[in-house]
């Protein structure tokens, strides 16, 4: 297959600050937000992101089965023409549908009701890692998803990146897409897209003050590679807002991530963290010792 490189008719032009979707959809008060994002909710929210200059609205089929995407195009169908028009969706593939590219494409078009996807990003590295955030019939008891799972055992037949991107290239040329991205992917893995001869618009990473792991290579070679970086989670979930006065005050669901102990929050997709903070205690204590 050939690796020239595709590019797209367009420049990704994105605002500085975008809406992220991911609460769209949810089902009640045991979903992973823990509320019900009504219609009359997106319908209120919405309208007021784009009036404060927020055109950007990053949704994924991964986000409550669906239901963002739908949430979201049923609200983005009741602004003017004017606003719509300056409206640009960001969506993602889940890692798990890389084999049958198509048909997942196809779904995100039907349920956004738009005949092209600004920005397909793959949601995670296609890779038995990446598809065990998905794997698995795990719900809460709303019905959602539950997000706190890693499902490995669940993970089948790992598909060919190489083929996923070829799929995407495909469709972009076809005109259903008109800029690829990936989402959380690494150094390795953006070598292995890039090598297919794909042009990666973005690398959606997750980065704040607590989280800033992207800082020592994927930042240093996105920018040496002129791909853009979408940042998540920038206050880690509400945690950085300063509205949780203590560890207890926060949701499980939000310290599921490995900065927080295993052993006292059930959530926890990571184990726990007692045996890495033992090892750094006693590096830095040799360090101290050896200094005198």
């Amino acid at each position: 297959m050939s690796t020239t490189p595709t590019t797209p008719t367009t420049q990704l032009n994105l605002p500085r600050f975008g809406y992220g979707c991911w609460q769209l959809g949810s089902k009640g008060a045991d979903d992973y937000w823990g509320l019900e994002f009504t219609d009359e909710l997106a319908d209120t929210l919405i309208p007021s992101a784009i009036s404060a200059g927020i055109t950007y609205f990053d949704t994924a089929e991964g986000y409550n089965n669906g239901d963002s995407e739908r949430q979201l195009s049923k609200t983005l169908a009741k602004l003017s023409p004017e606003d719509r028009a300056n409206v640009i969706i960001g969506t993602k593939l889940l890692p798990n549908n890389a084999a049958d590219v198509r048909s997942a494409v196809e779904g995100m078009l039907e349920r956004l009701q738009v005949s092209c996807l600004d920005l397909l990003m793959i949601h995670w590295p296609i890779t038995k890692e990446g598809m065990a955030h998905f794997a698995g019939n795990h719900k809460t008891a709303d019905g959602g998803h539950d997000y706190s799972t890693s499902d490995m055992e669940a993970v089948g037949e790992v598909p060919s990146t190489q083929t996923c991107f070829r799929d995407l290239m495909i469709l972009q040329k076809e005109g259903k897409i008109k800029h690829v991205g990936v989402s959380n992917f690494g150094v390795n893995q953006l070598k292995e897209a890039m090598a297919t001869g794909c042009s990666i618009a973005v690398n959606q990473v997750c980065y704040n003050m607590i989280f800033r792991a992207c800082e020592h290579d994927v930042l240093p070679f996105c920018c040496e590679h002129n791909i853009r970086v979408l940042c998540y989670s920038v206050l880690m979930q509400g945690i950085l807002t300063g509205r949780y006065a203590t560890l207890d005050d926060i949701p499980e669901y939000r310290r599921r991530t490995r900065h927080f102990d295993a052993v006292k929050n059930p959530k926890s997709r990571h184990g726990t963290m007692i045996f890495f903070v033992c090892f750094v205690l006693f590096c830095s204590l040799f360090l101290f010792l050896f200094e005198f």
